[in-house]
């Protein structure tokens, strides 16, 4: 099956689903597979577009995908690195560009993306991903692999404070935590609820929990002059930077592409 054939199944056979732009970018980001040298046959071909027929994110469907100009390995134990997490990486490095030997923690690692791109560009930085799925480190360190970078990574979780004595003082803290309410799933769509990790992407409960721990976490394991970069909850900015003001930080919050409260940077 040539590549003219595959094109005219993609878009004979998504884009009633999805309409022609969206089956064009899919068959866009396959054909970028398929020029990676990766052979398939005609029925592998068929899986995959019945695939995405059934809604599986074409990330998992090719199994990776590229977040700050590196690709990365993904698959359903990881979140799909999204633009706006894109945007945490550069806010972090316009800001720390000059601090080649920083220590980095990441919390709540996933593909560890956030991690290793920080760490693509700080080559003297040194940096530890922490994760509570034993199966999203797997694909961290295959990540950290096929990029040739040096990083540590821990089962740890965060919200356990009986565990934060076997995590050093660290010049960067960063997390994408999960911060969507579960009272918010209507705004999500039907492939990310059906097939995205959804321990990486809702905060049961309280909405607010994973930012009240790295708040706690940051007091005792910040570095001297260190920062905190979390990525937010749009709708509970003002809520997320009140929890870190009562823990004496001083704060700052960063909008993304669309205009909307998404990072928020606390220094003491």
């Amino acid at each position: 099956m040539d590549r003219m054939e595959i094109k005219q199944l993609f878009i004979e056979r998504l884009s009633p689903l999805f309409g022609d732009q969206e089956a064009e970018s899919m068959y866009k980001h396959y054909a970028i597979y398929l020029q990676s040298g990766k052979v398939l046959t005609a029925q592998e071909i068929l899986h995959d577009i019945q695939a995405l027929c059934d809604q599986v994110p074409i990330q998992y469907v090719v199994g990776k995908t590229f977040f700050y100009a590196n690709e990365f390995l993904v698959n359903p134990s990881v979140l799909i690195p999204r633009p706006e997490t894109e945007e945490l990486v550069r806010m972090i490095l316009e800001n720390r560009a000059t601090e080649q030997s920083s220590s980095i923690l990441d919390i709540g690692t996933g593909s560890a993306c956030i991690l290793l791109s920080l760490l693509c560009e700080l080559p003297a930085a040194r940096g530890l991903g922490i994760d509570i799925s034993e199966s999203a480190l797997e694909i961290a360190k295959q990540n950290a692999q096929q990029l040739k970078l040096s990083a540590a990574f821990m089962a740890l979780d965060i919200l356990e404070e009986l565990l934060w004595s076997q995590l050093n003082t660290y010049d960067i803290i960063v997390s994408n935590p999960p911060y969507i309410d579960v009272l918010e799933e209507d705004r999500m769509g039907e492939s990310t609820l059906k097939y995205e990790p959804e321990i990486a992407l809702f905060s049961k409960g309280d909405p607010d929990l994973f930012y009240k721990k790295i708040a706690a976490f940051g007091h005792k394991h910040l570095a001297e002059g260190g920062e905190i970069w979390c990525e937010m909850n749009e709708f509970r900015s003002v809520e997320i930077q009140r929890i870190f003001n009562k823990a004496n930080f001083k704060t700052e919050v960063y909008q993304d592409m669309q205009s909307k409260d998404r990072v928020i940077k606390a220094t003491r």
